[in-house]
């Protein structure tokens, strides 16, 4: 369609932009114009075909100012959702509300695209569709997708790391997936010196924009024979890799990393190593019912299969694994789709919610903390001005992480005076914590370090 005809609207458009401009070597000044000017292009009606979130779309439901011009962009349109199993429930049910606005309201056209959607969500969204069709592959399609054998093994990953080296030294591409930072720490820390140099690579939630950024370039490169990481590698990342050694999951989230592995259907058959044992801290991870659940369907198709992983029978074993919603889940469902349902009617043009854009996002995209190791850092780019690079020293936590760290006294709230070149000051507050942090492995956790004692307003 040409540049002019394609806009991207996602949370962290500011990172992507800044990166890309970096990476030209626009000096300061022009990079913030040509940003500013990107991004007010694509909030404005000029591009047909626009890539989003489904939060970029969701936020016009809550009266956010400017929805009505978001409405008005999505009547009669073509909605494109792909991936739509990732969500927790009470964003699915937030999406069920908006496909059954758009389609009854606005009279928009709306495609679903997922492999791993147990069928009791199938029916969710049939709903809200009403009238539709199915599109599945056919056999002779699936058939060319069985490239994954699965092995079920005793034990915790942690304690089978000989093996992972023994397929390192024989030279495979080895991917590693553990379900907390922590263990994908402690993995990465044990296993990088058995590759050579640059070659591994550590992958979790807990980085910095800045370095999380130069970890997927690195990714793009041949070169890395191995990759550690949690669940921020089963989605969106374009990776192939020849072995899969993973902590137990849900059958969902496993399916997206077996994909990981021969991705391009070119290495015949590969193993996909599963560890029954789990950590203690996996709980408060995955559902732990549907974890040994998982682990019952893929036992049984290691000992009836040879372990082959037929592509047509996915969800059949997705379905097995998830009958219908847990009662937590199906209460936060009930809730939020309610609510919203009951809220619409009452959005009115000019009317505006009392909530910001950056409120409704923060309710997804956890408390951005900035690591004390990057205050300088973050400091000088205040000094210019120059707010989306700071912003990306920040690490994001979970709700729950941040509020724990705050009541030990690990965060804490300063603030910073900057002043452009023309003498205007303006102050600025932000979260730090003394946490420590290293570029390769991210925001450690167990680990701080003495609280900076510079002065906070220079």
């Amino acid at each position: 369609l040409g540049d002019e005809k394609v806009g991207m609207l996602h949370g962290k458009l500011n990172d992507y932009l800044n990166n890309y401009f970096d990476d030209l070597q626009y000096d300061l000044n022009r990079k913030k114009a040509t940003i500013a000017e990107i991004r007010q292009q694509y909030r404005n009606l000029t591009t047909p075909l626009k890539v989003v979130t489904p939060f970029q779309l969701l936020k016009h439901l809550f009266g956010i100012k400017g929805f009505e011009q978001g409405l008005f962009e999505m009547t009669g349109c073509y909605l494109i959702f792909d991936e739509i199993h990732a969500y927790r429930p009470d964003v699915f049910a937030q999406i069920k509300v908006l496909i059954e606005f758009a389609v009854r309201r606005l009279e928009a056209k709306v495609m679903i695209m997922t492999a791993t959607l147990p069928s009791f969500l199938m029916r969710e969204l049939s709903e809200a569709i009403n009238e539709h069709a199915t599109i599945r592959a056919d056999k002779v399609l699936y058939d060319q997708f069985t490239r994954h054998k699965v092995r079920i093994l005793p034990g915790k990953l942690s304690e089978k790391l000989d093996m992972i080296k023994a397929q390192l030294a024989e030279g495979r591409k080895v991917l590693v997936v553990c379900n907390t930072v922590k263990s994908s720490q402690n993995v990465y820390k044990t296993l990088a010196s058995y590759v050579e140099k640059d070659r591994a690579v550590l992958l979790h939630g807990r980085f910095a924009g800045v370095d999380r950024t130069r970890h997927e370039k690195r990714l793009r490169s041949d070169d890395i024979q191995l990759l550690v990481g949690t669940q921020a590698i089963e989605v969106s990342l374009d990776i192939d890799y020849d072995f899969l050694f993973t902590e137990p999951a849900p059958i969902d989230a496993l399916i997206q990393r077996f994909g990981r592995v021969n991705r391009k259907r070119e290495k015949g058959i590969c193993d996909c190593i599963v560890f029954s044992d789990h950590n203690p801290e996996d709980v408060y991870i995955y559902n732990e019912v549907h974890v040994n659940k998982t682990l019952e369907v893929l036992s049984e198709v290691a000992a009836e299969n040879g372990g082959i992983i037929h592509e047509a029978k996915l969800q059949e074993y997705i379905d097995r694994v998830y009958i219908g919603w847990s009662e937590r889940d199906k209460r936060e469902f009930e809730q939020r789709y309610q609510f919203l349902t009951i809220s619409l009617p009452n959005l009115a043009p000019l009317v505006h919610s009392r909530f910001t854009e950056n409120d409704f996002f923060n309710q997804f995209d956890g408390v951005p903390v900035l690591p004390q190791h990057y205050l300088k850092r973050y400091r000088a780019s205040l000094d210019q001005f120059d707010f989306i690079t700071a912003e990306s020293y920040k690490v994001p936590l979970s709700s729950s992480q941040y509020a724990m760290w705050r009541k030990n006294q690990n965060i804490r709230q300063e603030h910073y005076f900057a002043v452009d070149e023309k003498d205007r000051a303006k102050e600025l507050s932000y979260l730090v914590t003394n946490k420590k942090y290293d570029p390769v492995l991210g925001l450690i956790g167990d680990d701080e370090e003495p609280w900076s004692m510079e002065d906070n307003f220079l």
